[in-house]
């Protein structure tokens, strides 16, 4: 939404510029953000300006972790609530400009790293129930495949990764629980053929 100056000043609402950082100060503590525009914010939130001492993706990522000095400080109502002089006595660490920018640089490598192993294993999961719902038969090309995939939970997932991983360690020794865990899976595909057949059905 767009306020205009005059409306925001006739609510006596006050303008944040850009490059402040503005975190959630209710309930979920820790969610935060470095705004690109003037932003007028609600009483659910707290900002921070940064000053010349300190670099704004650096004190968000303080603001990410202090997640449990919130906690700790937040007063319970209806929902746990932090106010503005919480966030003014918020502990930080302010090291040189130059360290920031390391840290910064270093964590956002980190989270590049982390998601694409999490792409990677996500797309190593799907490869792996697809091949399973096509060699068990639930399903006879990838698009049918496809459509009981996107029913599933993330505990049927588990289920049939788990079944089929100890499937195949028990082959070799005989193992008596194979059809148990076996039906695990079946039970788990067969909740999501339900769930497609009856999105398909409407």
């Amino acid at each position: 939404f767009k306020v205009t100056k005059e409306a925001a000043q006739n609510a006596g609402s006050r303008v944040l510029k850009k490059g402040s950082v503005v975190a959630s100060c209710v309930g979920n503590f820790g969610v935060c953000a470095v705004i690109n525009v003037d932003v007028i914010i609600n009483q659910q939130l707290q900002a921070f300006i940064p000053d010349k001492n300190i670099i704004q993706e650096f004190l968000r990522e303080i603001v990410k972790i202090s997640k449990d000095y919130f906690q700790m400080i937040a007063t319970a109502a209806t929902v746990v609530y932090v106010n503005q002089s919480g966030f003014a006595n918020m502990p930080i660490i302010l090291p040189p400009k130059e360290e920031q920018e390391k840290i910064i640089n270093y964590i956002a490598i980190t989270k590049e790293k982390l998601e694409e192993q999490k792409i990677k294993e996500q797309v190593e999961t799907y490869e792996f129930v697809l091949s399973y719902l096509l060699e068990e038969g639930y399903a006879s090309t990838e698009e049918s495949a496809d459509k009981i995939i996107i029913n599933m939970r993330e505990t049927w997932f588990e289920e049939i990764i788990e079944a089929r991983r100890m499937d195949k360690e028990g082959v070799d020794r005989g193992d008596s629980r194979r059809d148990e865990r076996s039906e695990k899976a079946k039970k788990a595909t067969a909740k999501s053929r339900r769930c497609t057949n009856g999105r398909n059905s409407n």
